[in-house]
This record gives C-alpha cells, structure tokens and sequence, in this order.
C-alpha cells in the first residue's frame, strides 16, 4: 500500500533490473526507492516492474491477515476502524489481491509467476514485520504503525499512477485499479484513523 514507511520496508520495490516473471534473479534485494524513482522518471526496466509485482503480491496478500489479527486483539470503536479498513481490502467489488493480480497480468505477470516465484529476502522481512507489530506489539503501538503506514500510501499511489500512464503506457482501468483504490479509499482510512487515534490516546490517558 510507501518510500519511508514506519515499518522499514513495508512498501517496496527493487533495485535496478532484474530477472523476468519467472524470476531468473530473484535473489537480489530491493527497495522501494528505487521503484518510484524509477517509476517517477520512467527508468524502471520491464524486467524490474515484473520482479516487482510478482514480490509486492506477497506483501498485498497477506496485509488482510494481519488487519485480522490486530482487529481480534482491538474493541470498542478502534476495532470498527480496522474492521472496517479490513473490510475495504477483502471488498467483493474489488479486493486488493486481485485488484493487484489484474495490474500484474497487465504487465506480463501471470499466476504461476506470482505463486511460483519465491520470496525474496526483503519480501520476507516485511511479511514478517507486519505479522509481528499486529499480532506481537501493544496495540497502541501496532495501531500507530499501521496509521503512519496508511497516511502515505495515497501520495504515493499518485505517484505510481503518474509513472505508470507517462512512461508506461498503463491506461486500462485494471491496470490501474490497485492504485486508484488507494490513492481515494486510503485516504478516508487515513481520516478515520486519525480520529479513532486521538480517541483511544485520549481513553488510556484516563485509564493511567
């Protein structure tokens, strides 16, 4: 859903070029910098925005779960807000794997590239940062995290939708979906966290 997310890494990319769909090279780290460096100026190859979908799938597939996770653990209006982010993720009209499924086969990738290319050791570490701040952290700290995440993906979706259609040629709706999804919806999360944030700052403030 970031260049400097609170997470490290928690959006990402890769470095330069690299291996096909197939992953020919999927054992070079990335990050997101140079995506939307790349993606801003047009210098990302094609190679490299195939390795990058194919790997960033790993981290839109499993955000869901992790919103569960830290849901369960939330009450009271807080869990509403994760609920209701959650909800807008896994939407009938258009949940966020296949919205992102839909930009990658637009760009070369299919299915069995993205299930069948492994992980790389950065992919890894963010899957696992995420599932540790929801499920391990206090969750005034997870849900601070989450809402410092969430707050930059809209200006940075507005990026990637700005590369993609000026030196990409990225005009069809599903090509475009996943972006445009969290360039407006984010945005109202965004809104709502933060109000849900003071509100629960302000109920601890009483409770010690």
């Amino acid at each position: 859903m970031g260049a400097a997310p609170p997470v490290e890494g928690a959006d990402h990319g890769e470095h330069g070029t690299s291996g096909a769909a197939g992953c020919g090279n999927c054992g070079e780290e990335f990050a997101e910098a140079s995506v939307l460096s790349g993606l801003a100026g047009g210098k990302l190859s094609r190679e490299a925005l195939q390795l990058y979908a194919a790997q960033y799938y790993k981290h839109v597939e499993a955000f869901p779960k992790h919103l569960r996770v830290l849901a369960a653990r939330t009450e009271g209006p807080l869990q509403g807000l994760i609920r209701e982010n959650l909800a807008e993720e896994e939407s009938p009209t258009g949940q966020h794997p296949k919205l992102w499924r839909d930009f990658a086969g637009g760009r070369g990738v299919g299915e069995d590239d993205i299930t069948c290319c492994p992980a790389l050791p950065g992919t890894k570490a963010v899957v696992q940062r995420f599932r540790e701040i929801c499920g391990d952290r206090p969750v005034a700290e997870a849900v601070a995290a989450l809402y410092a995440y969430e707050a930059q993906v809209p200006e940075i979706a507005t990026t990637k939708i700005d590369g993609l259609k000026r030196f990409y040629g990225v005009t069809q709706p599903e090509g475009l979906a996943y972006f445009e999804v969290h360039e407006e919806r984010t945005r109202r999360t965004v809104r709502r966290g933060a109000a849900g944030w003071k509100s629960m700052r302000a109920a601890m403030r009483k409770r010690f």
